[in-house]
């Protein structure tokens, strides 16, 4: 029994199942490209290098072979099901996808009839779309004044919206938090309200009969900012949601409304493979990927993502990348912008750990590396580590998990020229030998202002003391002491003591009486200053303060002002 994958090019895949029969069948279907069987072997050629064959016309790699059909319409890849049982094989379903992206093919999988469209070229905004590129990248109130005036323009509602919320804003940093109930303030708030209503039904058109109500209701967490959904979680926890999340993001990164997501989320732990590859092919092929500032993807021990580097390429302003994954096929990357990058993974190999050391991440600050919670006794690659910490890597803060191999780990690292240079260095199971190595570089860790030591327990007291003394309020450290011997415990101090008791406060008489205060009169607050009383209400008072501000106290604090 094989585990196929099947690959065409040029028609589209709204309808993905009907092409996949019509070419079986051999029926016409419009619009499709053929590929030349040389075009094809080039692709796995680049992708697979000398691992791939091309021999009389047949073409077999790792584990598969490739069928191409007579007319050229479509090729099929034949594997063995190890390539989603086997950790090492797994990657292979990495790189044919990345074929797949070389040339331009949608990838379809008969097993569970999901499919994706092609990854189309990324398009650069229009003249008329400058003002909305630059809202993309930031979020200047000038920018958003400008894009409500466009809005309004266009008879979009979220014109009037981005502009009532930006008025709001303002009484907000003028005044604070609660804002006040003056009448001026609650119209605003009632209009605010009511230019709600028209953007949030046409939000939910624009969302009808894309994704149906029991997945938007129980599975996607949407949350709206000025008009536009800002962040969203998928959680994928049951079936069919398991198979089909990627559609899910996809419409996400198409909407309209979430045209400016930030912050995407994705839980969806018993994912298998090659729905994960699907994952990241849709969020590089979505045309709103590039608004994305940090994501979020949570398979846990049984989704192996493939090649990163498409999804970065897409997702150009990511600044947080987390991945809770089996593993990840990793080759030397270039992110610009890319500043926290945290990977749990149950593998990890020489590779993986040589490419992330290779890339280009001129702004990546924070690293964390940690096994899976799946892979008790996992043990980090050191070949190569030492690199992640090179003369011209940026990284600030660096955070390892329970790794077997912590010792090993740390030892190697100390040989990169910015380890004296870290701020944070966060370390579990950490032990005697650890505790020896960080003391003996602890006059060189002079920027260091974080030390966390997770689960030391195997450091003696004395080590712990050591510890304490070198890097003082800069160490945390758990379970580093252990039990005292009886005879060295400190002897029982006789009790504290009594408190001192503080003298009451001021009678409240001492305070000025209610009566003295009128609306209208002057008034004095020892931290506002002096201001004019608009309103009385039982024994609180809406004062109008000299800056401007209004300001509802209780009348105990006021006084009258001469």
């Amino acid at each position: 029994m094989s585990y196929d994958l099947v690959f065409w090019k040029g028609s589209p895949s709204s309808k993905p199942a009907a092409v996949f029969q019509a070419l079986s069948e051999g029926q016409p279907v419009e619009d499709l490209v053929p590929l030349g069987i040389d075009e094809i072997a080039r692709a796995f050629e680049l992708e697979f290098g000398a691992r791939v064959r091309f021999d009389e016309g047949r073409l077999s790699g790792p584990a598969f072979d490739v069928s191409v059909a007579d007319d050229g319409r479509h090729f099929t890849v034949c594997a063995g099901w190890s390539v989603v049982r086997d950790t090492a094989s797994r990657k292979v379903l990495a790189q044919l996808r990345s074929v797949a992206t070389r040339l331009g093919c949608h990838t379809f999988n008969p097993q569970l009839e999901v499919a994706l469209p092609a990854p189309s070229p990324r398009s650069v905004p229009a003249p008329s779309d400058e003002l909305e590129a630059r809202v993309r990248l930031t979020d200047a109130a000038e920018d958003w004044a400008l894009y409500a005036a466009e809005l309004r323009a266009k008879g979009d509602p979220r014109g009037a919206l981005i502009d009532l919320q930006g008025e709001l804003m303002a009484i907000y940093r003028a005044a604070g938090f609660p804002l006040p109930k003056d009448a001026a303030t609650n119209a605003l708030r009632a209009r605010v309200d009511e230019a709600e209503k028209p953007v949030e039904a046409q939000r939910a058109a624009a969302q009808a009969g894309i994704l149906s109500d029991w997945i938007a209701q129980r599975h996607v967490e949407l949350r709206a900012d000025r008009g536009f959904v800002h962040s969203a979680t998928v959680r994928a926890k049951v079936e069919p949601v398991l198979r089909t999340w990627p559609r899910i993001v996809g419409v996400l990164l198409r909407n309209d409304t979430t045209r400016l997501l930030r912050s995407l989320e994705v839980v969806a732990p018993g994912s298998f493979d090659e729905v994960c590859q699907d994952g990241l092919q849709a969020i590089a092929a979505a045309p709103f990927a590039d608004s994305l500032r940090t994501l979020t993807m949570e398979t846990h021990h049984l989704g192996a993502l493939g090649d990163l580097g498409p999804m970065l390429a897409a997702a150009s302003e990511l600044r947080r990348l987390t991945l809770t994954v089996e593993s990840v096929l990793l080759r030397p990357f270039r992110h610009a912008k890319l500043e926290s990058l945290e990977l749990c993974t149950v593998v990890l190999d020489d590779d993986d750990v040589t490419a992330l050391a290779t890339s280009e991440l001129p702004e990546l600050r924070k690293l964390t590396l940690a096994p899976s919670p799946y892979a008790p006794g996992a043990r980090l690659p050191v070949t190569g580590l030492a690199s992640l910490l090179r003369k011209t890597s940026s990284v600030s803060r660096l955070s390892l998990g329970a790794y077997a191999n912590v010792p090993e780990v740390v030892a190697e690292l100390r040989r990169g020229e910015r380890f004296c240079e870290l701020t944070e260095l966060r370390l579990e199971d950490a032990d005697e030998s650890v505790a020896r190595l960080l003391l003996d570089a602890g006059a060189s860790l002079g920027a260091l202002e974080t030390l966390v030591l997770g689960a030391a327990s195997g450091c003696s007291v004395e080590t712990a003391r050591e510890l304490e003394r070198v890097f003082g309020a800069r160490l945390s450290m758990r379970h580093a002491r252990a039990e005292r011997p009886a005879e060295a415990r400190p002897k029982p101090q006789p009790p504290a003591p009594p408190a001192v008791v503080m003298p009451a406060r001021p009678p409240r008489a001492a305070l000025p009486e209610v009566e003295e205060i009128e609306e209208g009169a002057r008034v004095r607050h020892a931290k506002f200053g002096p201001g004019v009383v608009t309103e009385l209400a039982d024994d609180r008072a809406a004062v109008r303060f000299d800056d401007g501000t209004v300001r509802r106290l209780a009348l105990a604090f006021l006084r009258p002002d001469a």
